[in-house]
């Protein structure tokens, strides 16, 4: 959560997988994007199904973290079902967008005790079926999916913060270096004249439309600079002129810097089960 916190653009994507396993339930994980649009985990919780209140939980408890990013409009990213609209909306009302549950309180023996005793009154069969194999041994699979995951996530980590460890402080990132290249490959498209010495221009496209942009306020009519955060191909056009550092005109997502930062935490292997 703190590389997120620290480095992450405010885009969070919600999703959930059935487990295809012995045992079944589901899987509901939390990802966020760095600068380089790669994917970064912020948590997952393995449930019986997904549902709307399985996701009101999980997200519920997430909450005062992602509340913590310095973007507090969050960007979530969804398929808008199992009711997931609506607990988005009820718990990050100041959201753009909108299951959870609570299989967690069946690990404490009270509370494991007190779901077989009313499944034993209900139905006698299926108590004995259950109960037919140790109850010690039925979190085995849970502690493989969670040592497995936390390996990824950590494994992910270790590499990218290699990747990142020779990259010129003070730069952008690879992507979006390679999406300015881009950019500067179709400036010839566009004429630049020049409102406002050195903060606004008018940028138009041959046969085409006329774009304002605004240096000082980062904003172009056509919105994408704004929406974002990285230069729209008017203010490339603009910029390209001035010999400007990119990096002052660039959402802080899409610098090597903040990229490291989303990376600099050392991941702590978990302990296995028999620890």
């Amino acid at each position: 959560m703190r590389a997120f916190i620290n480095g992450c653009r405010n885009v969070v994507g919600l999703d959930g997988c059935h487990l295809k396993g012995k045992y079944g339930g589901c899987v509901l994980s939390v990802t966020a994007l760095d600068g380089q649009n790669g994917f970064v985990h912020l948590g997952i919780m393995v449930c019986k199904n997904e549902r709307a209140e399985n996701w009101f939980l999980f997200l519920k408890h997430l909450k005062p973290r992602l509340d913590e990013h310095l973007v507090h409009a969050i960007n979530f990213i969804f398929d808008r079902q199992k009711g997931l609209r609506g607990v988005v909306h009820t718990i990050f009302p100041t959201s753009l967008h909108s299951m959870f549950w609570n299989a967690a309180r069946a690990y404490k023996a009270k509370h494991f005790q007190a779901h077989m005793d009313s499944m034993m009154v209900e139905n006698v069969k299926a108590f004995e079926y259950l109960m037919s194999e140790d109850p010690k041994s039925w979190e085995k699979p849970l502690c493989t999916l969670i040592l497995m995951y936390g390996q990824l996530v950590m494994g992910l980590f270790y590499k990218r913060r290699n990747v990142c460890a020779g990259r010129v402080s003070g730069d952008l990132v690879p992507s979006a270096k390679k999406l300015m290249k881009l950019m500067f490959k179709k400036i010839g498209e566009y004429k630049v004249a020049g409102a406002v010495a050195g903060k606004v221009y008018e940028v138009t496209r041959i046969h085409s439309s006329i774009f304002t942009v605004d240096l000082d306020r980062k904003t172009c009519r056509c919105v994408q600079w704004q929406l974002r955060g990285f230069p729209c191909q008017h203010a490339v056009c603009v910029l390209q002129q001035v010999r400007p550092n990119w990096v002052q005109y660039c959402g802080r997502y899409y610098s090597v810097d903040n990229y490291k930062i989303t990376y600099a935490l050392c991941m702590v292997p978990l302990e296995g089960p028999d620890d």
